[in-house]
């Protein structure tokens, strides 16, 4: 049963990315706006903080002398490379939608210099795929440390 739950958490993040991808390939659904990159920047940000705040947890668990058996170990290992995994994941899609955003919103004002609109812009290929990538392995990182510690605790 656990490892359908892992390749759940695999496979719908990939999927739901996947959806995004073909949605602006097919639907030319590829415009960021300062509103957006917020939003999802504040939604990654507390990614980064949940997952923080389980590494810490998870730490306080292994520091008991009594919860080191092999399995809760195994379980605490993954559990912590996918949660610094999605910590850092987050924090480079922080920085992609940043980036983004920035050239995005240059290339429309450049195109449109009489524009009143400068909050705007259409992604290239590149960002537009740094920004998918990083935010699918932040969300799996997320979904699959969160597994092995629930996993810890039944394992207790």
């Amino acid at each position: 049963m656990f490892r359908v739950l892992i390749i759940l958490a695999v496979a719908i993040p990939a999927w739901f990315v996947g959806t995004i991808w073909f949605d602006r390939k097919n639907k030319q659904w590829d415009w960021i706006s300062k509103d957006s990159r917020d939003m999802y920047a504040k939604v990654l940000e507390i990614v980064i903080g949940a997952s923080a705040v389980a590494v810490s947890l998870v730490a306080a668990i292994v520091s008991k002398g009594e919860l080191r058996s092999q399995p809760v170990l195994h379980s605490v290992k993954f559990s912590v490379v996918s949660l610094i995994a999605c910590m850092v994941f987050g924090l480079l899609a922080i920085l992609s939608l940043s980036r983004g955003y920035d050239r995005a919103q240059a290339r429309y004002v450049q195109t449109r210099p009489k524009t009143k609109y400068f909050d705007r812009g259409r992604l290239d290929d590149f960002e537009f795929n740094c920004i998918l990538i990083t935010s699918c392995f932040c969300l799996v990182g997320f979904l699959v440390g969160f597994l092995f510690l629930a996993r810890v605790v039944f394992q207790i």
